[in-house]
């Protein structure tokens, strides 16, 4: 597939994974998984815990394509116990599957969402559902004018029902597939499903900084366009 300029005379609507791209959900995650790690003596470093969650939590939505998000979150969490050979306790699960809501956005995210809103169509198409989104989209500021969780869908990306929903959403208020950018972190639960939909794609490379994976999974995916941070791509765009 031949990609769009990343111009934004080139696309009317902005698409985006959430977690990852717009919310920090390593951090939002080692709000938890530190501290119960600490707590049971477990001499892990961060990314070691976060590249095993994420690999746990890759599985989970694998072979259980319609388990709510919250209850992926607990059983990978589970997962990541037994891996580690540590005790975990109900209440650090619970705690864990319920703090989707709390975690932070980026620190460009808001001002940049806003930014694009002015111009474009806005989306988000995540793996989540919907109770969790709802309290990180105000978050966002609530500016987003299509939502299409794994709820909605009963699967999980990389699987391709959030992008053709996605399509059908704005296909409705009037937008092209032709003329949707879709903005991720993940080129694994992302970029590689958004090019099989045909759909123009940008890297948002939020750990460009960073050494170790933590919550990638690893992809090699062709990426012609690169950015950093949403603020990046809002001067790419031209916003």
């Amino acid at each position: 597939m031949t990609q769009a300029a990343l111009s934004g005379g080139n696309f009317d609507a902005v698409t985006f994974d959430c977690y990852g791209t717009l919310i920090d959900w390593e951090t939002g995650c080692l709000e938890v998984l530190r501290p119960w790690a600490d707590g049971a003596g477990l001499a892990a470093e961060d990314d070691a815990l976060l590249s095993h969650f994420a690999e746990a939590q890759r599985h989970q939505q694998s072979i259980r394509p319609t388990l709510p998000y919250r209850e992926v979150l607990g059983r990978a969490l589970e997962t990541l116990a037994e891996h580690f050979e540590v005790g975990l306790q109900p209440a650090v699960r619970r705690h864990f599957a319920a703090s989707v809501g709390n975690w932070p956005p980026f620190p460009d995210t808001v001002a940049a969402l806003a930014r694009l809103a002015g111009r474009f169509r806005l989306g988000v198409l995540s793996n989540v559902d919907n109770r969790s989104f709802a309290e990180t989209h105000r978050r966002l500021g609530s500016v987003l004018d299509v939502v299409v969780t794994a709820e909605d869908v009963a699967s999980y990306k990389p699987a391709t029902a959030h992008f053709q929903r996605a399509m059908g959403a704005f296909a409705e208020l009037g937008v092209d597939a032709r003329r949707i950018l879709h903005a991720a972190q993940s080129r694994f639960h992302d970029i590689a499903p958004a090019h099989a939909r045909g759909l123009a794609a940008v890297w948002v490379n939020r750990r460009h900084d960073r050494t170790g994976r933590g919550l990638t999974v690893p992809a090699d995916v062709p990426t012609p366009h690169v950015v950093t941070g949403l603020a990046d791509l809002a001067e790419q765009l031209g916003v």
